[in-house]
Order: structure tokens, then sequence, then C-alpha cells
């Protein structure tokens, strides 16, 4: 990838320390631009969260959270209280 221009991101769930214990390791370190842990929470500015909507939770600008509940439906929540699907 590096040889046809791309930057190259390592993103750990282990952190970027992990990450670039992992990198020296292998010795690819002349092939990677950034070391970053995965982020646990981001803002969006989306209008419709349903294709954004997965591992993440979606807050808009009023403070309504949306989120999937374990059978796959999107959830929507107004200070912390369940208000019902969004189909």
């Amino acid at each position: 990838m590096k040889r046809r221009a791309f930057s190259v991101i390592v993103w750990s769930s282990g952190g970027s320390d992990w990450g670039e214990a992992v990198i020296q390791a292998l010795g690819i370190e002349d092939f990677v631009d950034v070391i970053m842990p995965k982020i646990d929470f981001h803002l969006d500015d989306v209008s419709d969260p349903k294709d954004k909507i997965g591992r993440w939770q979606y807050i808009n600008m009023d403070g309504d959270v949306f989120s999937l509940d374990n059978s796959g439906r999107i959830q929507k929540r107004k200070k912390n209280e369940l208000i019902g699907d969004i189909k």
C-alpha cells in the first residue's frame, strides 16, 4: 500500500503503545505512517443515523441517543428513557 502512495494507519484496540510494539516486533516501521488507539466515542453530524449505527451510538444535536438493541432494532432514547423503535 505504501508503494501505491497510500497512508498506512495501525489502529489497535490495545492502544497505541501495543500497536507500536507489534509494528516493531514485525519490523514494519518503514511501512506505517500513524499508530493510534481505536476510539471509544465519536460525534458525527449525519442527518440520518440509520447508516451509522452498529457498535456505535449516535447522539443528535437535540441530545437524542440512537443505538441498536439486542435484536438489531434501532432504539431512540431521550434523557435516559427508551422511546421506541425507529422504522
